[in-house]
């Protein structure tokens, strides 16, 4: 049996050279779970953005977080896992600022070093490219699939 949980909080301030005033200030909080029961486990994970106002402009919260359930079957681990981000709270229904995922996987232990690793995403919203600078927010797709593949080695 294995519980783990963690909380982590950050502020952040930008000065321009030669000014007193910041011209950023953001606070970010971030709260994960992990429960290792036998073969079960759960994990989550919440994170809180903010950037106050400042200088006249609006407050931007945001926010993204998940919860995955596997449960170990020798070498296998089947997997599901429920994503949610989004870019600016006050602006709910804009699919370029959110992105909701349901996500099937499987992955497989070779050695203790060594997994691959294979999931489905079901997607709705497009707010993850966009904060990347991948696409612009005319460009995505409200609901969207992608399959991914990862070769991992774990030090």
């Amino acid at each position: 049996l294995r519980f783990m949980l963690s909380a982590n909080t950050t502020q952040f301030q930008e000065h321009p050279p030669g000014t007193a005033e910041p011209t950023a200030f953001e606070d970010r909080a971030m709260l994960s779970m992990d429960y290792i029961s036998d073969n079960l486990d759960i994990k989550s994970e919440y994170n809180y953005h903010k950037i106050p106002h400042l200088g006249g402009i609006d407050a931007n919260n945001s926010n993204a977080w998940y919860v995955q359930g596997g449960y170990k079957i020798g070498k296998w681990t089947p997997y599901v896992r429920y994503e949610s981000f989004q870019a600016d709270e006050s602006k709910t229904s804009d699919p370029s600022l959110y992105q909701k995922e349901a996500v099937a996987g499987i992955n497989y232990r070779f050695t203790d070093n060594i997994n691959l690793r294979f999931e489905d995403h079901v997607i709705q919203g497009f707010a993850l490219p966009v904060s990347a600078g991948e696409i612009k927010a005319s460009d995505g797709k409200k609901d969207w699939n992608m399959m991914a593949a990862q070769v991992n080695y774990m030090f």
